[in-house]
């Protein structure tokens, strides 16, 4: 999950990429959609590997896909000149890389998701997505640290080939780790309950005491139903809460299509300001300062994946009335609050650096929320197909919406220019996202009306 994180770090190396290959903003953006689809594509395909062939199946793909791309991604620093013409190869390079990214996230997410039962299962999420979203704060200073060398003002003269080679041991590395580590608990045999035992008897016993009386029959009947009804409103909750539907049973339902919606404009709108942050702080001309946004966003975001795991578990316990689905309306409200003071407040350093620290807390918290959500929709049996075919969204999301930013950003950009400064250069892509975060948060309350109605039912 650490290693994963890094398709949230491209903003530690996209102005580099753009001054060394001299590429549009167009061209930055379309190679960091293609890997965040590559991830998010690359789920659904990844939670069919794993539900049929298990984690070490997973993790061997992740190993080959992760290892060869990052090794490719190397190779288009030493041929600047054909890949600076042919962007569209890095595009398909970098969309295989981070397709193996999203083997190695299935496998150890699931993994665990599997392993830890009831309320440790939150928790887990959370540590792990806390992990995850702390990755391109880790990477962001290693970067800083050893491949920057003082070039900030001419980004192009960064250690970007070094930086991918880094990469590639480090995937092959983590990838075996997962393959030799990640394994499936075995659930015990459960004993036979006092419960159990004792039913048998109680029905022997009703059977001696039968008579032809009216009242003893009315009694009789009353015991019958009474014995069992200790256990079965438990169960029959249980599965009504949380039914195990697979694929098929999931695209029918309304729930899925509301949440489907959600994704795609959470996702799309918090990736897309995580990946382009660097552009939007160098058209404040505050290049000087792109490492502190660089580390404090992911770790922003780790902090409320970590408390997202814990939180959620413990409202809907005490609550639990309350449908699972509201736990979401963190994210897409504080979305929406972010991106609108993004609108009127993207030039300054101290509105830029703390929205964007609630930014990428409403972010980070979204995709520990989603699992458990999925969790308690759709239950766990199919969890990494459903939670896979829901990535697909997130993808959806981050292919519309950063294509929005960099066409906006180059229609404010002077002619002749791969560059944009002034607060024009992103407001109307924040104008534009305040509005789908609106409509998300809309969509949410309508996905809670749809849960107390299903409850009811």
């Amino acid at each position: 999950m650490l290693f994963c994180g890094i398709v949230y770090g491209w903003n530690i190396f996209a102005v580099a990429l753009k001054k060394k290959f001299n590429g549009t903003q167009t061209d930055i953006e379309n190679i960091a959609t293609s890997g965040a689809l590559g991830i998010c594509i690359g789920s659904f395909p990844a939670g069919i590997a794993f539900d049929r062939f298990g984690p070490r199946v997973a993790s061997i793909s992740a190993l080959v896909l992760t290892g060869s791309g990052y090794t490719l991604m190397w190779m288009t620093t030493q041929y600047r000149g054909f890949f600076a013409s042919n962007i569209w190869l890095m595009c398909i390079i970098y969309f295989v890389t981070m397709l193996g990214n999203s083997f190695t996230f299935i496998a150890s997410l699931s993994t665990n998701s599997i392993n830890f039962k009831g309320k440790h299962r939150g928790s887990i999420v959370g540590i792990l997505s806390a992990v995850f979203g702390f990755s391109p704060a880790i990477f962001s200073l290693i970067y800083d640290s050893y491949f920057i060398q003082g070039h900030i003002f001419d980004e192009q003269n960064q250690r970007v080939a070094e930086f991918m080679i880094f990469l590639a041991i480090c995937s092959v590395s983590v990838n075996l780790l997962g393959v030799v580590g990640l394994r499936i608990v075995p659930e015990e045999t459960m004993p036979i309950s006092e419960d159990t035992e004792l039913r048998p008897m109680d029905i022997t016993n009703a059977k001696d005491k039968e008579n032809t009386t009216t009242d003893n029959l009315v009694n009789k009947k009353t015991e019958k139903i009474g014995g069992p009804s200790d256990k079965t409103p438990l169960i029959q909750n249980d599965f009504s809460n949380k039914p195990e539907l697979n694929v098929c049973q999931v695209v029918k339902t309304l729930r899925f299509h509301i949440l489907f919606w959600i994704v795609i404009i959470i996702g799309g709108v918090g990736a897309s300001f995580k990946n382009n942050i660097t552009t939007v702080v160098k058209s404040a001309h505050l290049e000087a300062k792109t490492t502190s946004f660089t580390v404090i966003i992911p770790t922003c975001c780790s902090v409320a994946r970590f408390l997202s795991g814990i939180f959620p578990v413990w409202i809907i316990d005490k609550w639990k009335k309350l449908p699972k689905s509201s736990i979401l309306l963190f994210s897409s409200f504080f979305t929406l609050v972010c991106q609108t003071l993004f609108i009127f407040y993207n030039q300054d350093f101290l509105s830029l650096f703390t929205n964007s620290m609630v930014m990428s807390a409403a972010y980070g918290a979204f995709f520990v929320l989603m699992p458990i959500v999925v969790i308690e929709l759709f239950g766990s049996k199919y969890f990494a197909q459903n939670f896979g075919l829901l990535n697909i969204a997130n993808g959806i999301g981050i292919f519309s919406f950063q294509k929005l930013f960099g066409e906006l950003y180059e229609s404010n950009s002077p002619p002749g220019s791969i560059d944009c400064y002034g607060e024009l250069c992103t407001r109307w892509s924040f104008a534009i996202s305040a509005i789908m975060a609106l409509f998300a948060t809309c969509l949410n309350v309508l996905l809670m009306y749809a849960e107390v109605r299903l409850v009811g039912k």
